[in-house]
């Protein structure tokens, strides 16, 4: 008997599967947390933010890609 991994989506729906002892075809910590993010972000249309903001206001999006971020050091001087 193979061990499996299932990755589901809600309702069950199988997302991915993964089989195979020790190494080989079993996912590692930072796969099963990509899958994760991957289902959730197929699932939950509150997800990215800025796609939320830009949807409700539509301005934002061209503010957003015109403003430049600024940073303050310790001395009070502005650096782009």
């Amino acid at each position: 008997m193979i061990p499996h991994v299932i990755v589901l989506e809600p309702g069950l729906v199988i997302y991915k599967i993964y089989n195979g002892y020790w190494f080989l075809g079993r996912p590692t910590l930072e796969d099963l947390g990509q899958d994760l993010r991957a289902v959730t972000r197929k699932c939950r249309p509150d997800w990215d933010i800025t796609t939320l903001w830009c949807r409700a206001f539509p301005f934002i999006q061209s503010f957003i890609s015109d403003v430049a971020f600024m940073r303050k050091t310790t001395a009070g001087e502005n650096h782009t």
